[in-house]
């Protein structure tokens, strides 16, 4: 997935903020392990519903008004909130940090 599609004038601040944010984590890790490019909120959901103890409708809540947006905006992915598909774009620097991150603190990238 690594297309290195460039970050949309995004400094490192607002990079580690998404970073920082355990359900966009989440999400990029889910694209990085799966062989897809493309996913539903529901995917995403009944995906990371399996790591935690929140309910689902929770899940769907925070993706859509938080952890979606803050991706799209920074230019990794896009989110359709209308027909509810995320297609993931990827980018050599994020996927770069999330590797950092994983073998820094393997639990930091699970759902």
């Amino acid at each position: 997935m690594d297309d290195d599609q460039p970050l949309q004038s995004t400094t490192v601040d607002e990079l580690l903020t998404v970073l920082a944010n355990r359900r966009c984590r989440s999400i990029l890790w889910y694209f990085r392990e799966s062989s897809t490019t493309v996913a539903s909120v529901d995917e995403l959901v009944r995906t990371l519903s399996d790591y935690t103890s929140e309910d689902e409708a929770q899940l769907v809540v925070q993706l859509h008004h938080s952890a979606l947006p803050r991706l799209d905006e920074l230019g990794v992915l896009e989110y359709d909130s209308r027909s509810r598909t995320v297609r993931y774009w990827g980018n050599s620097a994020v996927e770069s940090m999330m590797d950092a991150i994983a073998a820094t603190i393997p639990q930091a990238v699970e759902a």
